[in-house]
């Protein structure tokens, strides 16, 4: 029985060994590629517990970066071992016109973004964890790819933006060098109103609010209006998630503080004055 399967093999022997040859070199590049981001994990892990400064983007680009380029090598060496396929591709890469239609065409936006994930994790406008501003999008910035990066805003869903994209844009960083933020509420009064005494007591609000810095918070008069006069307090928090939690309650707070002290906030309303000598009906 086995002299029999071994003669109808005979013939496959060769192509039998070439495609053990293939799944070997996947294996390994699948183990070395395992192998080496445990490496960067545990190196950075001895430096953590030193109490070294550890950057969360740049771990994880190097470790996407590295994986990349082991899987590139052992798919060369995978499509180098079978001989006709040797042959095309070396035939294909040695024309560099073909070659730099294929990386126009194919793979340019593919190309830019991964570029630009890596000057990403070079010059490190943003970080993982930050808290960014981009266009109409907020939120943190939940991970960083070699081609996209991904928001989770605070509504919890995720915005994904190509990383060509993202570094030509304005950006708006609230985590860089100082996570402190400032968040703006407006509430308006009568004229009849006292402004010391609204300014007192929307102080008194800020100060029992948990969330905000109250040695650096202010209420100022910042509009004379038609019909009130507004007050704007400027509401710090140690995260822009705390000054934007802070200067939602406060919003609350203001108006139920005003309506039990007296403080009226007008509606708006508009005088008309009639010239004399007008005709009467």
């Amino acid at each position: 029985m086995l002299t029999d399967i071994s003669g109808l093999a005979a013939p496959y022997r060769a192509e039998i060994i070439l495609l053990l040859k293939i799944v070997l070199i996947m294996a390994i590049t699948v183990i070395v590629s395992k192998l080496s981001t445990a490496f960067i994990e545990k190196h950075f892990k001895k430096k953590e517990s030193k109490k070294m400064e550890i950057n969360l983007t740049s771990i994880k680009m190097m470790k996407k970066t590295i994986r990349l380029l082991i899987y590139i090598i052992g798919i060369s060496f995978a499509v180098y071992t079978v001989p006709g396929l040797r042959t095309i591709s070396i035939t294909l890469f040695a024309s560099a016109g073909f070659l730099g239609i294929v990386l126009g065409l194919a793979a340019q936006q593919t190309l830019s973004n991964m570029i630009s994930g890596i000057l990403i994790a070079g010059y490190q406008p943003f970080r993982i964890g930050d808290n960014l501003t981009t266009g109409d999008d907020y939120g943190e910035v939940e991970d960083i790819t070699l081609g996209h990066t991904y928001i989770r805003t605070p509504a919890n869903d995720r915005v994904i933006i190509p990383n060509s994209k993202i570094i030509n844009e304005s950006l708006m960083n609230h985590s860089i060098k100082n996570k402190k933020s400032r968040f703006d509420v407006e509430i308006g009064i009568s004229y009849e109103s006292s402004i010391d005494q609204a300014r007192e007591l929307m102080m008194d609000e800020i100060e029992k609010h948990e969330k905000a810095i109250t040695d650096e918070c202010r209420v100022l008069v910042s509009e004379v209006g038609d019909s009130a006069i507004i007050m704007k307090a400027f509401i710090w928090g140690k995260t822009r998630g705390d000054a934007w939690e802070a200067a939602r309650d406060l919003r609350e707070s203001f108006k139920k503080r005003f309506t039990v002290e007296g403080v009226d906030i007008p509606y708006p309303h508009r005088t008309i004055t009639y010239k004399d000598g007008r005709k009467e009906e």
